[in-house]
């Protein structure tokens, strides 16, 4: 579905296997031989996705599962913290700026839903967004811009629900907590601060059932590192002066991915000078599982296999 600004669409998906959403931005420069900004947060001049709410649910058996329901920019700031940062902020310029000619380019965001979900039957999944006055800032035109969401088909086995989660922490706060709950895969402290120098997370405290650990800032430092080498796109360090950061957003960290854990709560210390209203987050992923769902996971399969093994030749 393509959405422009000051509408709202939905689309319902069955019949699928679908692991994710594909969010393509078409933008075109209001002005001849100008540069698109980079994609902004709360920006009157560049795209600004935190004018747009994308929700996500999942109907099955009369129950409603929310997968997701937050504006743009945050559900892209916590998609993008390993990969893709620069495909969203920077984009692909489709048409060069030139004298008569405005500048064409496209910012590009893959939403991963956290694993496979197999609709079948009267299984849905709706998605529905709306693209508020102001996301086309005065550098883009808001006429000639829109937003593409489409289904991202995939192969595979579902195992679980899982939801994304946001918690906004307030202006000034030195101190926070927020019980994250079970089934807990992924963790990150969020900041839309782009100054390194302006320091936001002092410290961080996870307790949990199988999991605990207190880290000061140079350990969540290490933490988020420790899962960042790969992501080549957005770490030029050979562009980098020495002193400079070589971070979009240098106060965000991933602390902790993939490895569920239950009964998690996270505590936090912050310098409350730099804390400022809608700039910093917690985010975090968990899911909901089911014995009928995974009887489910486990005949598909097996039924995978079966066919697996019936390709393989009886001899070479």
């Amino acid at each position: 579905m393509i959405i422009k600004q000051n509408e709202t669409r939905h689309e319902k998906i069955r019949n699928l296997t679908i692991n994710g959403l594909n969010i393509s931005v078409l933008l075109e420069a209001t002005a001849d031989n100008t540069a698109i900004p980079l994609t902004g947060y709360r920006s009157t001049s560049s795209f600004d996705p935190s004018n747009v709410n994308i929700e996500v649910t999942l109907q099955r058996n009369g129950i409603k599962y929310t997968l997701v329901n937050q504006n743009l920019a945050l559900i892209a700031h916590y998609q993008t913290i390993l990969k893709g940062g620069t495909l969203w902020r920077k984009g692909l310029t489709l048409r060069k700026k030139d004298a008569a000619v405005k500048h064409l380019a496209t910012r590009n965001l893959f939403l991963h839903l956290g694993g496979h979900y197999n609709l079948q039957g009267d299984d849905e999944i709706l998605v529905t967004a709306t693209v508020n006055r102001g996301t086309f800032g005065t550098a883009v035109s808001s006429t000639e811009s829109t937003i593409q969401i489409e289904a991202n088909t995939s192969i595979g086995v579902e195992y679980a629900i899982h939801q994304m989660n946001f918690y906004a922490i307030q202006a000034t706060q030195s101190s926070d907590s927020v019980n994250l709950g079970d089934n807990v895969t992924r963790l990150a402290l969020v900041s839309f601060e782009t100054d390194f120098e302006k320091q936001v997370f002092k410290s961080a405290s996870l307790s949990s059932d199988r999991l605990d650990w207190t880290a000061n800032e140079q350990e969540l430092i290490i933490r988020h590192w420790d899962k960042f080498p790969y992501n080549i796109a957005d770490v030029l360090i050979s562009n980098v002066a020495d002193t400079a950061h070589p971070l979009y957003y240098p106060n965000t960290f991933l602390v902790h991915d993939s490895d569920e854990i239950d009964r998690a709560r996270l505590q936090f210390q912050m310098n409350s000078l730099n804390v400022d209203a809608s700039e910093n987050f917690i985010a975090w992923t968990t899911f909901i599982t089911s014995q009928e769902l995974l009887s489910k996971a486990m005949q598909m399969k097996s039924k995978h296999e079966r066919k697996n093994v019936e390709k393989v030749p009886l001899s070479v």
